[in-house]
């Protein structure tokens, strides 16, 4: 059973509608003042969706306590449910010098990895009704934003730790593109937490913390990481059960004393123990750069493959969006209005024909996509700039 929190708005029914269209299970609806959090729990609920509204997110009713207490059940907030996301979480609430009731405007994927936008284009027009916004200043490290309007307001938001999800725009709206298909992905790719599970990521939690300590204080140490201690740390990262700021740390500081041969290397290798990767023989090359050199230059690499491309040489180069520079080969691309494509049989059939194929690394890489935010949070260098030409799909 879905259950469904209905805050006093017509809107619910639409998205009623939509859930029952999706899926088999009984949509339950109940107004957000007329059921405990002790009534939930008996229900036991597969799902719960918290509705739009018309008031300020501190009047949602159990929506608040829904979002403190629950640590299994996925949760999609749907704008008012989405504000009270960020109220409980600590964000500031804020009001929009102009609100906007009825208007559509361009999002923007951020976060390659969440689920809610699998398989839609990274940018898709939504109809937003909203005057009030969560602010970005306040969010704490567990919460990711994964897309934002064309005005820069957070049109996304998900818990790090615990199945929650929030979208300030209308899903259930007819000029929302792929409305129906987020709340389908909602459903599809979300289940229920069992306590054994909360148990065991909580035990990551705290594995995590001591591998990042004890490879911390090695660098501090000046004392190189070794094949061991980049398993581990890859291990934490794929598990996403990290300490932001400790992550951040380790960056920099493998940065400044780990760049021997032996450490990249060992880094390399366990990175790609990963991804996806391909073993291809045949005459090609990649340009990826290192970027990151804070001068706003042009790319380079990604000019010269189209360059060399153009002369009969098969270029598989290997990029990313823009994370330490003004833009990545995937920005560029973004621009020309190509689109970036995740599936490598159809990478190695342009590779063929046109000579040139663009790898899109968080595609290949699940781990270079995980520590996307906090190396856009640093705005420096850090070893994963060395990284990028090491790290082709290719091996």
């Amino acid at each position: 059973m879905i259950l469904l929190i209905d805050n006093y708005d017509s809107f619910v029914f639409n998205v009623a509608q939509y859930l029952q269209e999706l899926t088999e299970e009984e949509v339950k609806t109940v107004r957000n003042d007329a059921i405990t959090w002790e009534e939930i729990t008996a229900l036991n609920p597969s799902r719960i969706v918290l509705s739009p509204g018309p008031k300020h997110p501190k009047d949602s009713g159990i929506c608040l306590e829904i979002l403190q207490k629950n640590t299994t059940i996925p949760v999609l907030g749907i704008c008012l449910g989405h504000q009270a996301f960020g109220l409980v979480n600590g964000a500031e609430i804020k009001r929009m010098e102009v609100p906007l009731h009825g208007k559509t405007s361009a999002l923007r994927v951020t976060d390659d990895s969440t689920l809610l936008f699998r398989g839609l284009p990274k940018q898709f027009q939504v109809m937003r009704y909203h005057s009030l916004y969560v602010g970005k200043e306040q969010l704490p490290e567990n919460i990711r934003i994964t897309a934002l309007s064309d005005d820069d307001i957070i049109m996304a938001l998900e818990h790090k730790e615990k199945p929650i999800y929030s979208i300030q725009f209308h899903p259930e709206s007819f000029f929302t593109e792929y409305g129906k298909h987020i709340i389908k992905n909602f459903i599809t790719y979300t289940q229920k937490l069992q306590p054994s599970v909360a148990d065991d990521h909580a035990q990551e939690r705290a594995r995590a913390n001591e591998v990042f300590k004890t490879a911390l204080k090695k660098l501090q140490e000046n004392i190189p990481l070794t094949d061991g201690d980049f398993k581990e740390i890859c291990e934490v990262i794929h598990t996403k059960q990290y300490d932001i700021v400790q992550l951040g740390a380790l960056l920099v500081l493998i940065s400044e004393k780990s760049l021997y041969p032996e450490s990249l290397t060992a880094f390399v290798r366990n990175i790609l123990a990963y991804s996806t990767i391909f073993a291809d023989e045949s005459p090609m090359i990649d340009l990826c750069g290192t970027g990151g050199d804070g001068l706003k230059t042009i790319n380079i690499s990604t000019t010269v493959a189209f360059i060399v491309a153009a002369m009969g040489v098969k270029v598989a180069k290997h990029g990313n969006r823009s994370v330490t520079s003004q833009s990545g080969s995937s920005d560029v691309l973004g621009q020309l209005g190509i689109p970036l494509e995740n599936n490598l049989l159809t990478q190695l059939e342009h590779l063929q024909k046109e000579h040139l194929a663009f790898f899109h690394a968080p595609f290949f890489h699940p781990l270079v996509g995980e520590v996307k935010e906090v190396r856009q949070r640093l705005g420096i260098r850090t070893v994963f700039n060395v990284l990028g030409p090491l790290l082709h799909p290719n091996t």
